[in-house]
């Protein structure tokens, strides 16, 4: 487990124990050392998950978004780092605009709180976007979500 992947998240909100086991998640950003992370926000925490990313500048080696909201719909437009947004299928939640280096994945039979809905589903891609950067979209093994 090299990766590291700073997880922001409203209270009561735990990451999944999927996720936890394939890479290092850490709740605050003095906890991933010097080493370079990615982030993730989930909900309501994905503004602050962009604070993060837009401050931490070249430490930062991919934002992760889970059903982002209060964020304005073309915030991620001019993202210089790798960004995956994921949404459910079953959330009405819409879109935000991608730049050039986004990415956008919809998990079947989810809400808008995938990684509980769904927390197998949701630790695959975010651990493979985090581990492999914008290739994630070759699945290289047969996982949840590419049988």
């Amino acid at each position: 487990m090299s990766a590291t992947l700073l997880h922001l998240h409203p209270a009561g909100t735990p990451t999944p124990e999927a996720l936890r086991r394939r890479v290092r998640v850490v709740e605050r950003e003095a906890d991933a050392g010097a080493e370079p992370f990615a982030v993730l926000g989930s909900g309501d925490a994905c503004a602050a998950a962009l604070r993060v990313a837009a401050q931490a500048g070249s430490r930062i080696t991919a934002l992760i978004l889970e059903s982002p909201s209060g964020i304005p719909t073309d915030a991620l437009r001019s993202l210089a780092v790798p960004t995956l947004v994921v949404l459910g299928t079953r959330d009405d939640l819409e879109a935000p605009l991608l730049g050039p280096r986004g990415h956008l994945v919809y998990v079947y039979d989810a809400g808008r709180a995938i990684s509980a809905d769904r927390p197998e589903a949701f630790a695959d891609v975010v651990a493979d976007f985090v581990e492999r950067g914008e290739a994630f979209v070759i699945s290289r093994t047969e996982t949840v979500i590419h049988p």
